[in-house]
């Protein structure tokens, strides 16, 4: 019952408890509403409240998944390491966003991640489909961990790419 909760009064969440089932919350967020998974929606929730109540935007998004679990951002990388790393990071979700949906969009590499995401998002929304983009984003906390380890100053300098943030929160 708790996506219809949230589809009803929150727009952005933000889960943080450590070992709180946050990953697990993000795969079943993305199974509901995707819209490739349409056909799957009885094996994937039937015995479930969802089920029975569904929503009207059950699977109808574009899911665009980001994963920043598993990104050194440890001490003996340096600040241009670790923007390198992030940016690859978003640039492979976004493309394996592209190929999933089988989308006619030429994603051109950015040279920072802010601007490979705004590029897929005027290139997604130039043509014209009926469904919208759900922004998916597990292990946001990556970073922060990262830097109470130790590299605070090159995580800070590397992540500070304030237009990616500022997209990622409104």
């Amino acid at each position: 019952m708790y996506i219809e909760k949230l589809e009803n009064y929150i727009n952005s969440i933000y889960v943080r408890p450590r070992r709180f089932g946050k990953s697990l919350f993000t795969s079943m967020i993305s199974y509901y509403y995707d819209i490739s998974k349409k056909a799957n929606f009885e094996k994937l929730f039937k015995g479930l409240y969802i089920y029975d109540n569904p929503t009207k935007n059950k699977n109808n998004y574009y899911i665009l998944n980001f994963n920043f679990s598993g990104m050194d951002v440890s001490i003996i990388k340096t600040e241009r390491e670790i923007a390198n790393s992030f940016n690859e990071r978003v640039f492979t979700s976004c493309r394996e966003f592209i190929e999933k949906y089988h989308l006619n969009i030429n994603l051109e590499k950015k040279q920072d991640a802010s601007m490979t995401l705004l590029n897929l998002l005027s290139k997604f929304k130039i043509l014209g489909l009926k469904h919208k983009i759900y922004i998916i984003i597990d292990e946001y906390d990556h970073f922060i961990n990262g830097m109470l380890e130790g590299n605070v100053s090159g995580s800070l300098k590397a992540l500070g790419q304030g237009a990616l943030l500022e997209l990622f929160t409104k």
